[in-house]
């Protein structure tokens, strides 16, 4: 989920640090919103397109 998300940041010309601050970012998002609603860890939680939603966004 996260490998995939990098290597997309990479491959689309972002600078490793950039990339990994990134992945960084993302995941505390999430960890954030599974504390605020009392989840657990769902490893299949984002699909392949919201992957590249997140992707778009980064880009802006």
């Amino acid at each position: 989920m996260i490998r995939g998300f990098y290597q997309h940041l990479r491959k689309s010309g972002k600078p490793a640090k950039v990339a990994l601050v990134a992945c960084m970012r993302k995941l505390l998002v999430q960890l954030n919103a599974m504390v605020k609603s009392a989840q657990t860890w769902n490893a299949h939680l984002l699909s392949a397109a919201s992957l590249e939603d997140l992707a778009a966004v980064s880009n802006d």
